[in-house]
């Protein structure tokens, strides 16, 4: 087999590979811009949030706070929370 015939017979799978990294590169890419525009419509959606819990007919209680999937400031619970103490008993002699 001459080298012009082997590199004819490898050339499909030479191709293949090429192509495949090439959208391997595309897909960086795309994922690069998708993770762009959503940090911008994360703050575009904080905004929103935020003249929500600033509205005075709705706030942070209101129900469209907790149908934006949040929790209502009085349905938070406290955080406070109080430890059992655990009486140490001593061994038998």
């Amino acid at each position: 087999m001459s080298l012009d015939q082997f590199r004819e017979k490898t050339a499909p799978s030479l191709a293949a590979r090429a192509t495949i990294a090439r959208l391997e590169n595309e897909l960086i890419a795309a994922q690069n811009q998708r993770d762009d525009a959503d940090q911008a419509s994360s703050d575009i959606v904080q905004l929103v949030v935020d003249a929500v819990k600033g509205d005075t007919d709705e706030g942070p209680d209101g129900e469209l706070y907790e149908a934006m999937g949040y929790v209502r400031k009085s349905e938070r619970k406290s955080g406070l929370s109080r430890k059992a103490k655990v009486v140490e008993t001593k061994p038998a002699a």
